[in-house]
């Protein structure tokens, strides 16, 4: 008999840089966070509280944080030397990227599994049939 086993497919593993890792579960959790992240973005460089980049930055560094845990933008904005407001909407569009691209895979996976109704008389079997002929001949 063989063992079940879970999948890796809960967490979505991020990479900076390959000094970095975080793992970001893939769960309503996550995804509230960055849609909450999104908005708080959004919102802040529409504001006209915000007088420079810098500020900017400040705000997509929080916005790290809120998603991946206190204190990782930091850990991350030290990765380089001159880390700036691009860097850090770079951030920010990698790991919306690698989630999306993760549930994305996900779904595909479990549609592509997705049982095939089976005919379950001989009358539903000649229908089958049938419609494949049909389809067959009208191509």
């Amino acid at each position: 008999m063989a063992t079940f086993q879970f999948s890796e497919r809960q967490a979505v593993k991020l990479d900076f840089c390959g000094e970095l890792k975080f793992r970001l579960p893939l769960d309503d959790s996550t995804q509230d966070k960055l849609k909450k992240a999104s908005k708080y973005l959004q919102d802040k460089s529409e504001g006209s509280d915000i007088q420079s980049l810098s500020e900017l930055c400040d705000c997509v560094m929080d916005a790290i944080d809120d998603v991946l845990g206190e204190g990782a933008a930091d850990q991350i904005a030290a990765l380089k030397p001159d880390f700036g407001f691009w860097d850090a909407l770079d951030v920010v569009q990698y790991i919306s990227r690698e989630y999306n691209a993760a549930k994305e895979k996900l779904v595909e996976r479990f549609q592509s599994q997705r049982p095939q109704a089976v005919p379950s008389n001989r009358a539903q079997h000649r229908a089958a049939a049938k419609a494949k002929l049909t389809v067959i001949h009208k191509a």
